[in-house]
């Protein structure tokens, strides 16, 4: 028998649907890496446990900010959370780290390269006190210098990896970050 995929999505989208409230597939998982297209905010509510340590998603899904606050909600002892490619809007994920960044508060690693993080983001993400790598891009819609109280190194106590993609900031927001001393920043 021939199976297609569109049929394995409907079976497990009823399955969801039907689910009761909290239930859990997998109550202990520690890692989960998700490539699925695009429906992550539905299946997160089974997924994202509360032991959960390391959360890699790779769809440009345009659920991608419901699925961050599940992790927000449901995975206090997060410490990877990776976002690639990225959503469909760049900028979409500030608002959920704007809103609810400090149950975040065990995570040392943010890698979303294609998200465009605002000065207001990045200083709410300087509250976590344990981010040692952060990769993003800035919004361009900011003017670029507005940065310099945002990423000055008094802000982020633990940070030593900074990624930041600088191809639509101008030369004087370049110039202002080769300025901070840490271990490794990459531009």
């Amino acid at each position: 028998d021939d199976y297609y995929p569109y049929d394995i999505h409907e079976a497990l989208f009823f399955l969801i649907a039907n689910i009761p409230e909290g239930c859990r597939l997998f109550p202990n998982l520690r890692h989960l890496e998700w490539d699925y297209g695009d429906t992550a905010a539905l299946y997160a509510k089974l997924f994202v446990s509360k032991h959960l340590e390391t959360a890699i998603c790779r769809t440009a899904d345009d659920d991608l900010p419901q699925f961050v606050q599940s992790l927000a909600d449901g995975a206090p002892c997060l410490r990877r959370l990776t976002v690639r490619p990225g959503p469909v809007d760049p900028t979409c994920l500030s608002w959920v780290f704007n809103k609810c960044v400090m149950r975040f508060e065990k995570l040392q690693v943010l890698e979303c390269p294609y998200a465009s993080f605002t000065q207001e983001t990045l200083v709410e993400l300087a509250k976590l006190q344990d981010l040692q790598t952060l990769e993003c891009n800035l919004d361009p819609a900011d003017d670029g210098p507005s940065y310099s109280s945002a990423l000055c190194t008094e802000s982020f106590a633990s940070l030593t990896v900074l990624k930041i993609r600088l191809a639509s900031l101008a030369s004087r927001a370049v110039s202002l970050l080769l300025s901070f001393r840490m271990p490794k920043l990459l531009v």
